[in-house]
C-alpha cells in the first residue's frame, strides 16, 4: 500500500516576484507521488442491489495496483425530526478494475452511495 504526503503551496508565490501590492494567495496541495482521485454517486431504487460505476479518469499502473475505493450508504426522504433517520444498508465494493466499480447494498433502498476512488503511484 502506498502512501503520499501533501505540502499546502501558495501558486501566486511560486516564482520570486515582488510587486507594489501583494496579491491574495490562491492555496493548492501539491503532492510527492503521481495521484489521483475521482468522486463518485450511484443513485439505487428499492428494487436494485448492485450498482456499477465506470470511471471517467482512467487509472494508471501494473494490473496489480487497481485504485482503492471506499463507499457509504446515504439515504433519500424520511422524516428529518426522526433521531433515528438514517439507512440501515451495508454497502460493499464487490469488484474493482481500471475501468469500472461494483457496490452490492445488503437491503435494497431509495438513496445512493457515495464512493471515492483513490490510485497512489507505487515508489
Amino acid at each position: 500500500m502506498s502512501s503520499t504526503t501533501f505540502k499546502k503551496r501558495d501558486l501566486n508565490r511560486w516564482k520570486k516576484v515582488y510587486p507594489f501590492v501583494k496579491r491574495t494567495p490562491r492555496w493548492a496541495w501539491i503532492s510527492d507521488l503521481n495521484f489521483q482521485m475521482e468522486v463518485a454517486e450511484i443513485p439505487f431504487t428499492p428494487d436494485m442491489v448492485e450498482g456499477t460505476h465506470i470511471f471517467t479518469c482512467t487509472f494508471p499502473g501494473p494490473p496489480e495496483h487497481p485504485p482503492i475505493v471506499t463507499c457509504i450508504a446515504k439515504s433519500f426522504g424520511g422524516d428529518p425530526n426522526d433521531p433515528n433517520m438514517g439507512v440501515n444498508v451495508n454497502a460493499t465494493v464487490t469488484h474493482v478494475d481500471y475501468q469500472t466499480v461494483t457496490i452490492h447494498v445488503s437491503n435494497p433502498f431509495e438513496g445512493s452511495v457515495m464512493l471515492h476512488a483513490i490510485w497512489i503511484e507505487c515508489p
